[in-house]
């Protein structure tokens, strides 16, 4: 049996927690702009969204969190 610490976030949009790696990670540039962080290394604060396509979706029309249209699609591969 294992000890290994398997870190959890939850979903903004959807409210599910999952593993940290199976989420994107938005780290905080401005006031309300965000920016994907591939690497999630970046020293700010940030929130996590699902992979799905659902979530991503709804992600737009979220009232606390800008996302530029063109790291959405820098990313879209990855799912």
């Amino acid at each position: 049996m294992s000890n290994t610490h398997i870190p959890e976030r939850t979903c903004i949009i959807c409210r599910t927690k999952k593993e940290k790696s199976k989420l994107f990670r938005l780290a905080k540039l401005k006031e309300t702009f965000y920016e994907f962080d591939k690497e999630q290394k970046k020293q700010s604060r940030a929130v996590y969204v699902c992979k799905s396509l659902n979530c991503l979706g709804k992600l737009a029309k979220h009232n606390k969190v800008t996302v530029s249209y063109t790291h959405l699609r820098a990313h879209e591969t990855e799912l």
